[in-house]
């Protein structure tokens, strides 16, 4: 103990004494360690973190799927559910939810929107969650002939009611009716989603009994000891046998089924396991850079060591001295290194994609410290191992005589460090490429045109509630004379509605047709499109181009004959070959329970638009018919306006107008088209930006690894350098030596990271739009980038290697 206290006394002596050194070393190892604990705090988080549930790898995600129908994940019907929980042994409990925006009040009367879920009774006891305050559901609420109960969220409590302990038992308005408040959730805790108030609710109610009524959010218990595969197998055997059963409803419907953990991931996993690889190899080169430091800080201690050998020093007792001095290096880099990452995880937590705020936020916890300190002793003994080996094994006569002189073993050292530099060239060049992929992709994706114009467009939801507007037919005269209003504000130039956003996150429906002048097809078979019900003038508004016939009008209301507009690509499906306008559809059943309904069960193609991408830009858009507000009531609207100047600043009018039309109501989501727009490729954004700044940062540490072993090499060869100088040798043929050896090093460096970089291109691929993988200009960019930098870290050495005087390089010798 005594021996190692010494050897850490030592080191930090060293460290002292050398500030220029030890700074640069540990500011180098700060950037990647840095880096890397951040993403690690990430990886915690989301990844390795169990869902805060009672067993929580019991929990399964349930979706219905439909292939015929392009549709991997959908929604559920309730008699589905009820027969899908008992053909499934594997599965205790199956529980459907159902989300919806709902205008609550507070106690002093202010409306304000919530993100509130039907559950049933037992949502809390499945999950193994306690209310903080108050109890959660018993086995007889959820009657809708009761007095509505709710568990509101802990942020709610806080944000709205003021953290009063008295809150239970209040009474609350919401959707125009009495709420009973009985708990309050447990912090944290928002499942599904972002959800902030729970309602009692029975989801076998005898109006929602419809199978083609597909509502329905869905996850499920399994019992102890099943697995999700077992699970699978089970529902999709109940799912085969409703098919045959009600091939008019499930005909081509089947069912999925994950993990809850990894349903609630999504696509976060892969992209974080990229940017924590990225961080890795960020890493790496700060090791190597820290290693080649020290090797060539050697040079100046080779005598130091050959003394301390000739004094009786093993070498085991060097290398341990050697190694000690590197972890206290290290240490010092991970100090600075957790202030970096604490930097940057405030920024993640700040900027990050919304998906990562769902688990919670990140900081640096117990896991994340460990984390730290195995970065620490792993890299300490990265970048000293090297050294302190090549040190044990020093010569003493040779040291004793060169050690004034700075010798620090020759070409076999020299070796070592340009093995080192190649390498963190070739690293860096692995990690530009993987940056300049994703800069290309995003410019793709940004570019994409996504079927409508976004500036100058403000949105908002809303979303009337049963107890006020009950017959549907209300609800649409109410968004009738509301569009009128809007239409009036000063700095509007229209007003239109959809019942489902472009790149929002509204639920969609799909509906099955029938087409006229067909062959008809089996029940369950008919050809499914996603319906959207809008506002007369949505597209003129939207920009979405009108290719053929019409557009809606207001004429286009309950009494008239039902008419439809398709999209570019239902006809291109549906109609290959022929002009869709004049031809009926039917047999639409377009029942969504409260939320409203398509009155017309035959309907008139008028017209063609474009195709929009409504769930993403990746995608290509699906089959969608577009029916007219006034012929298919939707409770739940979104409001579209077009603007003069920025459209922000009609959001308190807008307000103003919604409040003297109905004072109960309150505005969801109010947000420009373009933030939709921007927020829909965040999480691509998000990627590039960090994947850019690792590659940045591995740009410059490679350049000064270059200029470290370039000049380390110079310096070697003074004495060769005077020699050839003396014999007539001119500067420009100094130069061409020194830059020919740097353009070995940068194109093996290169090399090396090109071939890597192919071989593992599958790994970034998934993160990539409209680009391959092994793009050969990404490719021949950052060789040439890094080919360039390694060259220009080349040339300030041969340059002064150029004018050495021969005199002073030969008088040592």
């Amino acid at each position: 103990m005594d021996s190692l206290l010494r050897d850490i006394s030592f080191a930090l002596r060293s460290i002292r004494n050398n500030p220029g050194f030890s700074i640069v070393a540990a500011l180098t190892l700060a950037l990647g360690i840095g880096a890397t604990t951040a993403i690690f705090s990430v990886v915690d988080t989301v990844l390795l973190q169990p869902l805060p549930y009672r067993d929580p790898d019991q929990l399964i995600r349930i979706w219905s799927s439909n292939n015929e129908g392009g549709v991997e994940r959908d929604l559920m019907s309730s008699a589905d559910l009820v027969d899908l929980e008992a053909g499934s042994p594997s599965v205790e409990r199956i529980i459907a939810h159902f989300e919806y925006d709902a205008t609550m009040k507070d106690d002093e009367g202010n409306a304000f929107k919530v993100l509130a879920r039907g559950v049933p009774p037992d949502f809390f006891d499945v999950l193994g969650v306690s209310a903080i305050l108050g109890r959660t559901f018993t086995p007889d609420e959820g009657n809708p002939n009761e007095t509505f109960v709710a568990v509101i969220s802990n942020i709610l409590w806080r944000s709205r009611f003021g953290s009063d302990p008295n809150i239970i038992g209040t009474s609350v308005t919401l959707e125009g009716g009495p709420l009973t408040v009985i708990g309050v959730a447990p912090p944290g805790f928002n499942f599904p989603g972002s959800t902030v108030a729970w309602l009692a609710m029975d989801p076998n109610q005898e109006d929602l009994q419809s199978r083609a009524i597909r509502i329905w959010d869905v996850f499920g218990r399994m019992k102890p000891g099943a697995g999700v595969e077992t699970a699978r197998r089970e529902l999709q055997v109940v799912a085969d046998r409703l098919e045959e059963e009600y091939p008019a409803t499930n005909r081509g419907f089947g069912t999925a089924a994950i993990s809850l953990h990894e349903a609630t991931v999504g696509d976060l996993a892969s992209t974080i396991l990229i940017l924590f690889g990225a961080a890795g190899v960020l890493l790496l080169i700060a090791c190597v850079n820290v290693a080649n430091l020290m090797l060539a800080r050697a040079a100046a201690r080779s005598r130091e060591i050959a003394l301390r050998a000739a004094l009786g020093a093993g070498r085991w007792r060097i290398v341990r001295q050697l190694l000690t001095e590197s972890f206290v290096l290290a240490v010092a880099g991970t100090v600075v290194g957790l202030l970096i990452a604490f930097g940057l995880i405030q920024g993640l937590n700040a900027y990050g994609p919304d998906g990562l705020l769902l688990f919670g936020e990140l900081g640096i916890d117990s896991g994340v410290l460990l984390f730290a300190l195995a970065t620490t002793l792993v890299t300490s003994f990265l970048f000293g191992l090297a050294p302190a080996v090549r040190m044990g094994r020093t010569d003493l006569k040779e040291a004793l005589h060169d050690g004034g002189r700075g010798s620090t073993g020759g070409a076999s050292r020299n070796r070592v460090r340009t093995a080192l530099v190649v390498s963190e060239l070739a690293l860096a060049v692995m990690l530009v490429i993987g940056a300049g992929l994703l800069v290309r992709s995003y410019s793709n994706l940004a570019g994409t045109n996504p079927g409508f114009r976004s500036d100058g467009v403000l949105t908002f939801d809303l979303a009337l509630p049963f107890t006020q507007y009950a017959e549907l037919w209300d609800v649409g005269s109410f968004f009738d004379r509301m569009l009128e209003q809007l239409e009036a504000l000063p700095g509007v130039e229209a007003a239109s509605a959809t019942s489902t956003l472009p790149l929002g996150l509204q639920l969609d429906y799909q509906v099955p047709i029938v087409i006229e002048g067909q062959p008809t097809p089996e029940p369950g078979q008919e050809p499914k499109v996603y319906s959207r019900q809008i506002g007369p003038g949505l597209f003129r508004l939207m920009g979405i181009p009108l290719l053929r016939g019409r557009d809606f009008e207001i004429r286009d209301n309950r009494e008239a004959p039902g008419v439809a507009i398709i999209n570019d690509a239902a006809a291109k499906r549906y109609f290959p070959g022929e002009d869709p306008i004049g031809k009926t559809i039917t047999g639409i059943q377009g029942d969504y329970g409260p939320l409203g309904r398509i009155s017309k069960e035959r309907v008139e193609i008028v017209g063609i638009v474009g195709d929009v991408h409504y769930e993403n830009l990746v995608d290509e858009p699906l089959p969608s018919l577009y029916f007219p507000m006034g012929q298919a009531p939707f409770r739940r609207m979104t409001m579209t306006l077009s603007t003069r100047g920025d459209p922000a600043s009609l959001i308190a009018d807008v307000r103003s107008e919604v409040a003297s039309m109905d004072g109960d109501l309150a505005l969801g989501q109010t947000t420009p088209l373009d933030r939709i727009f921007a927020f829909s490729i965040a999480p691509q954004r998000f990627s590039m930006f960090l994947l850019t700044g690792f590659g940045m940062v591995a740009l410059v540490l490679a350049s000064i690894g270059v200029y470290g072993v370039i000049s380390y090499n110079v310096a070697q060869r003074m004495g060769e350098m005077g020699i050839r100088m003396a014999l007539g040798a001119q500067p420009g043929d100094v130069q061409a030596l020194v830059m020919r050896h740097g353009l070995m090093v940068a194109m093996l460096g290169v090399g090396g990271g090109l071939f890597a970089a192919w071989a593992m291109r599958r790994v970034v691929a998934s993160q990539l739009h409209g680009l391959n993988a092994a793009d050969p200009w990404t490719f021949a960019g950052a060789a040439v980038l890094l080919a360039a930098t390694a060259l220009a870290a080349t040339f300030i050495p041969a340059v002064r290697a150029s004018r050495v005087d021969p005199m002073v390089a030969l008088r040592p010798e």
